[in-house]
């Protein structure tokens, strides 16, 4: 009994320190698994974001081209009516062409003109009919001598842009390899970013030329554009990106305009660059996300999964903290329960055999005496 009571107290108890180790491992299991959780939902939202952002970005340059295509239609317009007539009148050219193009883009396009191409040796003659039908002066400038001579030779409006009648566009080499262009391919052309002659301020623009043949007629006609207000037109209700056009990818391009309605803090991990090649000119759309773009796709279950991990973490960690204790607890009594067992049982046995020694004892005790009574009774009875 001493030894089975001994091996009772002696059993090993579990280590007091392993709800702690659980609770912890427990709690640190939930927290990677949050984790590897939220990073996964992080790719796929910024992926949702990147995506929308492409889309957007794509609409973006094709109503840029779209916008392009349509408001070249007056430089189209006045090729064909330049054809038809080929000695028209300024005074004329104006009010035929203020039928076509729309009030409502005078601030993007600021001119749209007829060069006319005239070989050196016509250019006096050319000239002095040219005096003859507006019955004013012409002046081709700047001064230089050439086999081919291009001059601005009518202006829609004229008022403002009085600077630019006579200019002669082979003067300026960005606008020859534009012309060639044009000529060659029979196609409108467009050139680089340039200041425009006759802006009065520094103003990024471009100019498109179509080129123009006809009877006794052989040039271009052109429309000229300022950058900015031409964007303005036609990105100025988008409020989902940040648009920067260039007219190429190098450092030294130049900036055609920008449309900035307010980028998100996170713009700058959202942003792309496309490039279109438009009329024969590259342009390069730089497009950030803004704060409405971001939150058309929602990160809320992005918090809720942080903050329900962090607390599920918490609540299991607790919950098997609990369960461990009340196991040990559980463990301890059943010790003690066992030890109390052995002991009672030790103190029964004790009692057993010191019941045994009396009634042996007892036994003999009376047996003598008993047998010296019976001895002599029975010799009394015989």
């Amino acid at each position: 009994n001493s030894k089975v009571k001994q091996m009772a107290l002696s059993a090993p108890r579990p280590h007091r320190g392993s709800k702690y180790v659980w609770s912890i491992g427990v709690f640190v299991t939930i927290l990677a698994i949050t984790a590897v959780l939220h990073v996964s939902e992080r790719a796929h939202i910024e992926d949702a974001r990147a995506q929308l952002l492409a889309v957007n970005a794509t609409q973006v340059a094709d109503d840029v081209e779209a916008a392009l295509e349509d408001y070249t239609g007056g430089a189209r317009a006045a090729a064909a009516l330049i054809q038809n007539d080929p000695t028209i009148s300024q005074e004329d050219y104006e009010r035929a062409m203020a039928n076509v193009v729309r009030s409502d883009r005078s601030e993007a396009i600021t001119a749209t003109n007829v060069v006319k191409q005239i070989a050196r040796v016509d250019l006096q003659a050319t000239i002095d009919m040219k005096v003859h039908i507006d019955g004013a002066p012409f002046t081709p400038f700047p001064e230089r001598k050439a086999e081919v001579y291009a001059p601005v030779w009518l202006l829609y409006p004229l008022q403002g842009n009085e600077s630019a009648r006579g200019f002669d566009i082979l003067a300026n080499q960005a606008a020859v390899r534009t012309l060639e262009s044009s000529q060659k391919s029979n196609e409108p052309r467009m050139t680089p970013g340039l200041t425009i002659v006759q802006e009065t301020e520094d103003q990024i623009g471009f100019i498109i030329y179509v080129p123009t043949i006809g009877p006794d007629f052989e040039g271009w006609t052109n429309a000229v554009f300022r950058g900015q207000q031409f964007l303005e037109n036609v990105l100025g209700d988008v409020d989902t990106v940040a648009v920067s056009v260039s007219d190429g990818p190098d450092v030294d391009s130049k900036v055609i305009g920008r449309i900035a309605p307010g980028t998100s803090d996170e713009a700058v991990a959202e942003q792309l660059t496309l490039t279109r090649t438009i009329y024969g000119q590259e342009w390069v759309f730089d497009i950030a996300s803004t704060g409405v773009l971001t939150d058309q796709v929602s990160d809320a279950f992005l918090f809720a999964l942080t903050i329900g991990g962090i607390g599920l973490a918490g609540l299991a960690s607790v919950f098997v903290f609990l369960l461990i204790r009340q196991r040990e607890l559980a463990e301890s009594l059943v010790v003690e329960r066992t030890a109390e067992l052995v002991d009672a049982n030790g103190r029964l046995v004790e009692a057993g055999r010191i019941k045994d020694d009396f009634l042996a004892v007892v036994s003999h005790e009376l047996r003598t005496p008993l047998t010296v009574i019976m001895g002599m009774a029975l010799s009394l009875i015989h």
